[in-house]
């Protein structure tokens, strides 16, 4: 009886999860300032993704003045619709990762904009100063980031965003684990073992 509960176990652990984990937007090295006075309305980039994923996090490096501030995902690469958006306040705690919850599913093969920027709207009052891997150089794109491509970086906000800067912001995103199936085989194997423990039972109980 013990072998067979650990043989149901083991077929179960099958259907298990896949890690999730922060991925870097970036190069990950050689990057330059984000200073208080080029910020603009707001700061993004346009990437691909290179499977279906799902993130539950968006999150800038820089040092935030304390507001509210959106990040916002776009179909395409230009303002256009808005596939998910969320709110926070952040900032006042100098130069680190400021992350929103916001969770999207990416379709493999697909391109999107992410925005970050002021609720207000505000240009070039929403950075409190310098960070350093700020910035990092749009000559150096597409690069390959794990699930996504980096194709270009912006800047701008909802109202409209530019692809002529040479720079893309410091982002990164929590991806989410995602459910790995018990195999048709792991199937078979759960409803033999089923039936077998059935079978003892009723002997028991004859």
């Amino acid at each position: 009886m013990k072998l067979m509960i650990a043989c149901i176990t083991a077929t179960i652990g099958l259907a298990g999860t896949a890690s999730a984990s922060v991925v870097l937007l970036n190069e990950g090295e050689g990057g330059s300032l984000m200073g208080s006075q080029g910020p603009g309305r707001g700061r993004g980039l346009v990437l691909s993704a290179n499977e279906n994923i799902t993130i539950d996090s968006v999150g800038i490096l820089a040092d935030l003045r304390y507001q509210s501030y959106d990040f916002q995902i776009y179909a395409g690469d230009s303002v256009g619709t808005v596939l998910a958006e969320k709110t926070a306040v952040l900032g006042g705690t100098g130069s680190q990762y400021h992350d929103i919850g916001l969770e999207y599913s990416f379709s493999t093969g697909q391109t999107y904009s992410i925005l970050f920027q002021p609720s207000d709207l505000g240009v070039n009052d929403w950075v409190a100063g310098p960070t350093e891997n700020g910035y990092f150089l749009d000559s150096l794109l597409p690069l390959d980031v794990g699930p996504f491509t980096i194709l270009d970086g912006f800047s701008g906000n909802e109202d409209g965003f530019s692809l002529g800067n040479a720079a893309h912001p410091n982002f990164r995103v929590n991806t989410v684990a995602a459910t790995v199936p018990i195999s048709p085989g792991g199937v078979f194997l759960l409803s033999a073992l089923a039936g077998l423990w059935g079978l003892r039972a009723s002997q028991k109980g004859a």
